[in-house]
């Protein structure tokens, strides 16, 4: 069953998702999201992840802080961890 995933995994994907994470959405002229997709897959990061390390760099570089308090599911995971 490698490789796929019961209705009741993806509705509680989904869920977590919406729960923990917020979605930005970003336009480029056609042909630029390959070579952005390239660019990131060229540093081992999906272009997702390389987008985000860019933004958190030049907010470190200018000082700001872009700290989050940890997700609901990431308090409960700690509390866990804790035992």
């Amino acid at each position: 069953m490698r490789g796929k995933y019961s209705e009741q995994q993806k509705i509680a994907t989904d869920k977590y998702v919406a729960e923990n994470f917020d979605r930005i959405q970003i336009k480029v002229r056609k042909g630029k999201k390959d070579k952005i997709s390239l660019f990131a897959e060229q540093n081992n990061m999906s272009m997702s992840a390389f987008i985000i390390s860019l933004i958190e760099a030049e907010a470190e570089r200018q000082g700001f802080d872009l700290s989050v308090p940890p997700t609901p599911s990431q308090t409960r995971e700690n509390k866990k961890s804790d035992k």
